[in-house]
């Protein structure tokens, strides 16, 4: 899976918890170290991933592969 630097950016004060094993997005980290559980993912055109956490969303440009992080 690849995360785009930009998508990062969006994220804020939000850290991303992935499973390596299974290159699943878990949940989210907020700047106060409280994880915040992954409510929803969708799929839009574009690979766009939009995710809802406890009331928040937001939109990730996301593709399959080995995780990555870059421009």
């Amino acid at each position: 899976m690849t995360i785009r630097q930009s998508s990062l950016e969006r994220l804020g004060n939000f850290k991303v918890t992935i499973d390596d094993a299974t290159d699943q997005i878990l949940g989210l980290v907020d700047a106060h170290g409280q994880e915040r559980q992954l409510v929803t993912a969708t799929t839009g055109p574009g690979g766009v991933v939009r995710l809802s956490v406890e009331g928040e969303s937001l939109s990730m440009a996301m593709t399959r592969g080995p995780l990555k992080v870059g421009p």
